[in-house]
Formats: C-alpha cells, structure tokens, sequence
C-alpha cells in the first residue's frame, strides 16, 4: 500500500472512531416504571399445585405466580387478543388452556412460555371444562354442539347436539357419567338445562325458567363439600353482565332459584361457602346462595368491579378476585381483603407530574386512579380512586405551596374543578360560575386549559365552552384570585389550546388556539393576534422561557418555532422533526438551551445545540402509543417521565454532562 493511501485511510478510521459513541458512554433507554394494579380479567391456579396462578388482563397478556399470587410475572401472550378464560391441568400445573375472545383455544404446556392452537376445526368455542373421571379428557360447548378431547385437546370428536349453540357444558365431579348442558334459548326466552347420566350418549331436558332471551353464556359450578349440589348462572345482554344463579339439589335433576341476586361469577370453596361478584365487590353466601352478604371491612372491599373469582383447593379461606384495579386477595374468608398484584402494571397512563417543591413526589394518573411516587418512579402507593370520590383526570402543582395541587375532573356530566391540599390524596371540589346543576344530559361544562400564574399561584384562569338546555351555550373564559373560590369574568377567547401568563410580569398572557396566538398586556382585558412566522394551522402547545420571557416556543405539526420578541415574531427550529405533531416542550429549569419536545405517535426528541436540530430518544419508548405525556423534574432535569398506552409509566434517566455530545454521534 502506497503512503499516501495509508494516511487517507488513518484519516478516515479516526472520523469513523469520532463518529462513534465513546465505549464509556450507555445509550439513555426509557425503562418501564408503570404503577401495579392493572385491570384483570380470567384467572385459573392449579389444583395440584396450589401457589401457581394464572391472570389474563384484557389486552390478553398473561402473567403467572409462583408464590399464591404474592407476586407475579409476564409469561408469552398466546395470540389472538382478549382471553376469556383459563384452564390449568388438574394433574399437570404448567398445561393451561385458554379460550380467547375468538372462542378459539390456545395451549401452553410449559406454564406460559409458548403458546400453540388446538382445537382448530373446532367450532367457535363458548366454554371449555375438564371431564371428571377421565385423565387427559376435556369437553367443549360450542357453536355447533359438544366436543370432547381424550387426549388433552389433541383431537376432538363431536360428542352431542351438532349444529346447536351449546352456551356451557360441565362435568359432575362425583357422579361418572352425569354431564350437564346449556343451549341456546328459544324465541321466548326459554331456558333449559340438558342432563346426561351416561357420558353424553342420551340427553333429557329440564325446565329451567322464563324470560331468559339474550342469554350468550352460562357457567355451571358444583359443591364439593355437597355432593349432588350444583349451580348454574347467566350472563344476559352481554358477556360478563350479572345474571340468575339457579341451583340443584340433586345433580341437576331440579332447580330452584335461592335468591334474586344477579351474579357475575360463582366459586364454590372447599368447604360449601358460596362467594359471588354481583358487578361491584364480593358477596359470600354460607347458606348455598339462599341470602348473601358484603364481604370486607370497613367499606365493602374490594372497593372495585369484579370480574372472575378463584378459590384455593388447599386453603377454603383463600379467594382471589380479578378486577378493574388489579388483583385482590382475601385469606380470611371474605373477612379482610388486599391488594396483590405486584408484578401486574397499570397499562394506561393519562397524566403524569412531578412536584417542583416540598416532599419529592411524581404523581400519576392511570385508569381512574392517583398513585404517588416518592422514589423516582420505582415504587408507587395508590393514595386516591374515582370510586371513593371524584378524581382528576389531569393535575397541577402548586408551583409554591409543597403538596398541593390543582385539577381537572369529570363528574359524568360537566368537568369540575378540584383541589388537593394533600399531596393527592383527597380531592375538593372548587365553586365554578359555570355549573350544570343537576340539568342531566342535556348540559355540559368542558374545560379546554386551566393555567396557574406562575408569580400568584393563587391565580387561576380556566377557558372552556358551556352548553345549557334552555340556558344558552359558548365559550367562557374566567379567572380566580383566591384559588378557585371566587370568579370573575373576562372577555371570551376561541377554544384554546394553551395559556401561559409570563413569570414576571402577570399582566401579560399569551393564549393559542389551533390558528393563532393571541397575547394581552393587560391581564386578560384586551387581547391582540401575534405570532407572525407561525403555520397558522395545527399548533398545539406552547412553552416560556422562565429566564428570558421573551423567548416562546410554539409546538406544532410541522415542528418546533421559537420567538424572542415576545411571541410578535416566530421563527422555525424544526430540523429532525420537520413533519410531526408537537404535544408538549419542556426547558431543563437549570439550562433553558436545553429543551425537550414530545411528538405524537413519534416519541420524544433532544434539542442539539452543536448539531442545532432534534434527535430522538426513544430507545425503549413504543413511539406509537406515545401521544405527547412528558414530565421533567425540576429538582434533578436528567430525569424525564412519559406515559403511553400499554406501557403505563416509563421513566429516561440522561447522562449529566455528556447528553448533548452523546446525541450527536452517529455511525459512518
């Protein structure tokens, strides 16, 4: 090689190395830091092998337990969407079966680690339960009859009814032979249980009761503290909606109705005690269902909608409870119930915010719920529920007065305004001059931003619209000096977008709609239309320099604009993420050259200074259930919060010192 081909090529490798990121340096990766406790639906544990539990939640993901569902851990998620039900070998804990959404069955046989159809000429599947007596045997009600599989769902044969929607088949525990069946009522609402005492070859009917139309499944469940004592329920209108329970004394030969309580789901525990999900927490029946009780103590618990039950076939006292917020566990008897599903994350995030003074908390709000976080994002405490009292779906702090914070709720009518003076814990409704009073459907209140000045927190000023029947609608735009317990009026703006009051001087405010930038000098009496330079369509968000007023930063979906006029002027600083929709931008409180800008469906970007363009970083961000949710702490800016759906709460841990260059390094 000539010398001059040498020193080209030294020259080259050594751009290449600069170009490379440093071997010191770890790529930043948003780590899952989601709350536990999301919504769970079908859930089954072993008999064999009492601790092993297994939990679906809606989605159809599947998580196990190892140690009586103390703890739990995602397994690989069968496919095909929702699971409507579980079934664990009765010899075997690891071989579960579950029926998904499709009626269609998925088998694992090593406890959730891969997942294979069965039964794929089946007909849509309605239930599937083991036959008693006959290792490996299992029995399947579906759209065109009963099937039956010697040889743990390998093969099927159809058994009875062919051509009928079968809604549930079981099998007597203690009478060989005796199968129970549930068909499809007639047009008038007839409902009848099918009986057959020798092993599905003959089949009689009997009278179950009237003015059951609508009925899409029924599931049997038999006493096996009480042999001979079986019972039957209904789901009408829809799957999971509470319906008649019916119970036989004698195998199924008769019924009687013991009570007019609707039921959800039924378990029967080991020693003849009856607990039941009406809809909304758990009743327990010790007379075989013939009057019930709320189980828990003080309120009811599980304060929650239930959806399936499990009970322990080693400890009669223990039952488990799926529902909207997680898992809930009682081991004495229905006594005292708790919460127990660590290991299972809330998927749904809608706000997240992080306290700029007092005890360092980051609050969340997911699925109807406030959880509190004292330690980063590694440990939460659920401190407030819809269920308990009107909650918030979006969050302020009080940028002043450590613990409190304002908030926007909805009361199933109208959006109120909220108050927590305890870290989140409590929520008080806030006087509002625009109030539907009991005007039902036919009114509403909505609120489009609710904005905090920055210099006299106490300043509070909320845009929205109003619709009252008989009463007029439009928009409004008020403000309060006290926090929200007295009103004023002032002259109404277009629905906005955002409103940011500048932190030093509190008469001027800037508002954004959708087209244009208004901005007043004058608190909120006169405004005029500024922002020349902007798109003029699809703004969304906008950001004040807290050390330079001047400077704005408007997001919209064409990127990034900045003014340092005080918003007269804007110009673009879009490069890296020219074509995407800008939902929010964020400013490090210790540098405000550096800034952060969430972009929907296409995750969060770093502003460069050297490269002076965005960069992304989304290392284990899912870009596309992103839509714009981001915190910064104020206290410690290397750390950002984001929430998207599926994923709950991610937190991003940067680089101090190193981010920027690290950002700027790309692969030749």
């Amino acid at each position: 090689m000539k010398t001059d081909d040498r020193r080209i090529l030294g020259v080259a490798c050594a751009l290449a190395a600069l170009m490379l990121p440093s071997a010191g340096f770890a790529s930043p990766r948003w780590a899952p830091a989601a709350p536990f406790g999301g919504s769970l639906g079908a859930i089954a544990r072993s008999s064999t092998s009492p601790s092993i539990v297994y939990a679906a939640n809606p989605v159809g993901e599947v998580f196990r337990s190892d140690d009586d569902a103390a703890s739990w851990h995602r397994v690989e998620a069968p496919k095909g969407g929702r699971i409507a039900d579980l079934l664990v070998n009765s010899g075997d804990a690891l071989t579960v079966i579950a029926l998904n959404g499709n009626g269609r069955l998925i088998r694992t046989q090593d406890g959730g680690e891969a997942w294979g159809p069965i039964g794929a000429r089946l007909p849509r599947v309605r239930a599937v339960e083991r036959q008693a007596h006959e290792p490996g045997g299992l029995i399947a009600a579906t759209d065109g009859g009963i099937f039956r599989s010697a040889d743990d769902g390998d093969h099927w044969a159809r058994l009875a009814f062919p051509g009928v929607r079968v809604l549930a088949v079981a099998s007597d525990p203690f009478e060989e032979g005796n199968l129970l069946a549930v068909i499809e009522p007639d047009e008038s609402g007839q409902l009848f249980v099918w009986r057959s005492t020798d092993h599905g070859l003959t089949w009689a009917s009997v009278f179950l009761a009237d003015n059951l139309a609508f009925t899409l499944h029924s599931h049997f469940r038999f006493d096996v503290a009480r042999p001979g004592t079986v019972y039957v329920f209904h789901d009408r209108f829809g799957e999971n909606e509470p319906g008649p329970l019916f119970r036989s004394h004698d195998g199924g030969t008769t019924w009687v109705q013991p009570s007019t309580t609707n039921v959800r789901d039924l378990i029967v525990t080991a020693d003849g005690t009856l607990f039941a999900s009406p809809g909304f927490g758990v009743l327990r029946s010790t007379d075989r269902g013939d009057s019930w009780q709320a189980t828990g103590s003080p309120l009811g618990r599980p304060n929650d909608e239930i959806f399936h039950l499990a009970a322990s076939p080693a400890r009669p006292r223990t039952v488990l409870a799926t529902g909207s917020y997680g898992l809930w566990k009682s081991i004495d008897g229905g006594a005292h119930w708790r919460e127990s599903h660590r290991g299972i994350p809330v998927r749904d995030a809608f706000e997240i915010a992080v306290a700029p003074v007092g005890p360092r908390d980051v609050l969340a709000v997911a699925e109807g719920r406030v959880f509190r976080s004292s330690d980063r994002a590694a440990t939460w405490r659920r401190v407030h529920s819809e269920i308990e009292s009107l909650g918030p779906y979006a969050i302020q702090f009080h940028p002043k007065r450590p613990g409190s914070l304002y908030g926007i709720g909805f009361d199933v009518v109208e959006d109120v305004l909220l108050f927590s003076s305890d870290r989140g814990t409590t929520w008080n409704q806030r006087p509002f001059p625009y109030r539907c009073n009991g005007g039902g459907s036919l009114c509403d209140v909505t609120f489009n931003v609710l904005a905090l000045d920055p210099s006299h927190p106490e300043t509070l000023y909320v845009n929205g619209s109003y619709f009252f029947h008989f009463g007029g609608h439009g928009p409004f735009f008020v403000r309060s000096r006290d926090g929200g317990l007295t009103w004023e009026n002032l002259p109404t703006l277009p629905a906005l977008l955002g409103l940011l009051v500048e932190p030093r001087r509190s008469k001027v405010l800037y508002a954004l709609t959708q087209r244009e930038l208004y901005k007043s000098e004058d608190a909120a009496r006169t405004w005029r239309i500024v922002g020349q330079g902007l798109p003029g369509e699809g703004q969304a968000t906008l950001t004040i320099d807290p050390r330079n007023p001047r400077r704005l930063y408007a997001g919209t979906n064409r990127g990034v604009f900045t003014s340092v006029d005080g918003g007269l002027t804007f110009r673009a600083m879009n490069a890296g993420i020219e074509e995407v929709q800008i939902g929010k931008i964020l400013l490090d409180p210790s540098d405000p050259d550096r800034l952060y800008a969430a972009a929907i469906q296409a995750g969060v970007f770093r502003w460069n200074r050297g490269g002076r363009r965005w960069t992304p970083i989304n290392d284990g961000l899912p870009v596309r259930q992103f839509f714009g949710t981001l915190a910064l702490d104020p206290r410690e800016p290397t750390t950002l919060y984001a929430t998207a759906s599926g994923s709950g709460v991610l937190r991003l841990d940067l680089a101090d010192g190193d981010a920027d260059t690290a950002s700027t390094t790309t692969r030749p």
